[in-house]
């Protein structure tokens, strides 16, 4: 994890910190209660991405970088570094794995099946006759919730591109959470939140906003000194995936692959289809509308007009999509940072009409960090590689020996699902099957491979007072009921993916954990922080200025007592 830290070190050091952050003021902060918080999201968004685009802001995301309170080092303080974990605990305060949820999809010993995190089988998608998704199944509450037991006129909306990042951060009690629909290019929700569609949600699906960039090209608009600056690669780097042809083919072949500017939706040239509207996903146009739909919603919600405070909560999901395809040090990742500077300036502006910009609290943050493209890593002098495929043939390779050792069935297990092993226990115990023997062959095997790193059984994580660090990070991700009976971690730069292009995310590593945390507005001094926070320190920080009772038993804590008057 050092490795990886030091990466970013230069990168930190370009920042003028006004506060050393690691000594506590003799008087800290007391922002006034604002009457409505806005918390954003920018998914994928790397704690070092803000840092080395700094001086080239010139509208929203200056505004959040040269008047907020910034915390450099936040970190994410689990393993499953994933959508569903990441905006679960962004505003719970809690570690997913304590509330049930294990990864975005994940088996579960207890129901003996596979799970997705925002399942809700009582529910179906408002309108249709397809699974909805809901809080349900959560075994905790979030920021929303705490601040409707205290005031119970507080009004929660939460909007997304993805339904578990709107349902996860929203909590229990949200008046309405929203996601993109990515066959259809409009905004759905389920039928937990609500029976009816409000006007002015059928009205915005009505225009059909998707369908008004069909003949758009996502375009460079700064000039080419601005990309050799800040960029790593080429724009036409070969290991980026496309965003405008999205088929096996461009994936695979050379002369088919077109990662470089100006992109396009290709489906598009056929007129507005399936195809179309989940390619409109990856592009940054999505995040456009999706807060053009926030700002809707408060509008018409009159959210922050009165003296309860509302919480207003957007997830931007594009950035996500286009950081697996090509990467930090991209020029598309260049791009969508201007794109986003734009988009979250009309944004604010848009809230600013109709609510002053002193009873306004923003929050800017993400979900998780990423990993560089393996092949730019090595290109650095770093062993980084892509390990999916050895990772199947390892896991497939560890099963038969295991069963061959045995000399018993499949039954023996219930799932292997990644590097995640589920014991049968009913099975094991009825043909006499001694669990310590398999939990030493376990580790035997899987330690000779040099691209695992460590091994964690069950009753490590039960009694996880002996752990190192990266076993407390993987306890955090882990459930006494659901979870496996052994995690299998990879070592540090092995991305386990079987595409031979692009990135992603998931690992208990530096690059993967590091997330931006600013905050700003309702009398809160600008300043950098430079002591390590958590982002389930995040929730219970603005439970603080809201003024608001959090639950007891929190993993995390307030860390407004670290913010100088």
């Amino acid at each position: 994890m050092q490795l990886s830290k030091h990466l970013f070190a230069g990168l930190l050091s370009l920042l003028v910190l006004t506060s050393c952050g690691s000594e506590k003021s003799a008087e800290s902060a007391q922002p006034s209660i604002p009457k409505l918080v806005v918390f954003i999201t920018i998914d994928e968004w790397r704690g070092d991405l803000p840092i080395r685009f700094q001086k080239h802001y010139r509208h929203g995301l200056k505004t959040f970088t040269d008047n907020s309170i910034w915390f450099t080092d936040a970190i994410v303080d689990h393993a499953v570094t994933a959508t569903g974990p990441g905006h679960l605990t962004l505003l719970s305060g809690r570690h997913h794995g304590s509330m049930g949820i294990l990864a975005n999809n994940f088996y579960d010993k207890a129901l003996k099946r596979t799970v997705y995190c925002a399942e809700d089988e009582g529910a179906k998608i408002l309108g249709e006759d397809e699974p909805g998704g809901s809080y349900k199944n959560i075994e905790g509450s979030s920021l929303g919730d705490w601040m409707k037991t205290t005031r119970s006129e507080s009004k929660v909306f939460s909007v997304s591109g993805k339904d578990r990042a709107a349902i996860l951060a929203a909590g229990r009690e949200a008046d309405g959470v929203y996601w993109y629909q990515w066959n259809t290019g409009k905004f759905i929700t389920s039928t937990y939140y609500t029976e009816a569609y409000p006007e002015y949600i059928q009205a915005f699906n009505d225009s059909d906003y998707p369908a008004q960039y069909i003949n758009e090209k996502w375009i460079k608009s700064q000039p080419d000194s601005f990309y050799e600056a800040v960029t790593q690669t080429p724009d036409d780097y070969l290991f980026e995936r496309d965003l405008s042809r999205r088929t096996a083919d461009t994936e695979t072949d050379p002369h088919l692959h077109h990662p470089s500017f100006p992109h396009e939706i290709a489906a598009g040239k056929t007129g507005l289809s399936k195809s179309y509207y989940e390619g409109f996903g990856f592009m940054p146009w999505l995040d456009e509308i999706t807060l053009k739909l926030a700002a809707t919603i408060a509008k018409e919600e009159k959210l922050g007009q009165d003296d309860t405070p509302d919480l207003l909560i957007v997830s931007l999901s594009a950035h996500d999509v286009i950081f697996h395809c090509t990467g930090p040090e991209s020029h598309e990742e260049a791009e969508v940072e201007m794109t986003l500077d734009n988009y979250l300036a009309q944004f604010m502006t848009a809230l600013e009409t109709n609510v002053p910009k002193q009873d306004i609290l923003y929050v800017l943050a993400a979900d998780h960090g990423g990993m560089s493209l393996p092949e730019y890593l090595q290109e650095k002098g770093i062993d980084a590689h892509r390990r999916g495929v050895q990772a199947k043939i390892f896991r497939d390779s560890l099963k038969t020996a295991i069963l061959n050792k045995c000399q018993t069935s499949d039954s023996l297990f219930l799932a292997f699902q990644t590097l995640d092993i589920y014991w049968n226990d009913v099975f094991a115990e009825a043909h006499g099957i001694q669990k310590s023997a398999v939990d030493q062959f376990i580790r035997q095997e899987a330690l000779k491979q040099d691209w695992i790193a460590a091994v964690y059984s069950r009753e490590q994580l039960d009694d996880y007072t002996h752990l190192d660090s990266l076993g407390m990070l993987v306890a955090h991700s882990w459930n006494t009921r659901k979870g496996a009976d052994w995690v299998i971690v990879q070592a540090e730069y092995n991305y386990l993916s079987s595409l031979p292009k692009g990135t992603g995310h998931g690992a208990p590593y530096y690059y993967d954990m590091h997330v931006p945390w600013l905050m700003m507005g309702t009398g809160l001094k600008p300043q950098s922080i430079r002591q390590k926070v958590r982002t389930i320190d995040i929730a219970p920080t603005l439970a603080e200025i809201l003024k608001v009772t959090p639950p007891n038993h929190l993993d995390g804590k307030s860390v407004l007592s670290l913010v100088r008057n």
